[in-house]
């Protein structure tokens, strides 16, 4: 994979990945629908309650409209 083309693995899986780094996650809702806050609060639950049960969370930022997590 050449600099120009850097972005050229997006969307086609698998994705390898090295153990010992840490993977950035992000993903928004249809068409950018704005999330009321009480349904952003139970993400945010979602995502604390995996943290040493499948991934090891190391931050989680819940958006209107999108979510990023580091794990």
């Amino acid at each position: 994979m050449t600099l120009a083309h850097k972005y050229d693995y997006r969307r086609t899986l698998p994705h390898l990945q090295k153990g010992s780094r840490p993977l950035f996650v992000t993903f928004n809702t249809f068409d950018r629908w704005q999330v009321p806050e009480h349904i952003r609060n139970i993400v945010l639950a979602s995502c604390l309650r995996e943290h040493e049960k499948t991934i090891d969370l190391h931050c989680a930022v819940v958006m209107p409209d999108h979510v990023h997590r580091l794990i």
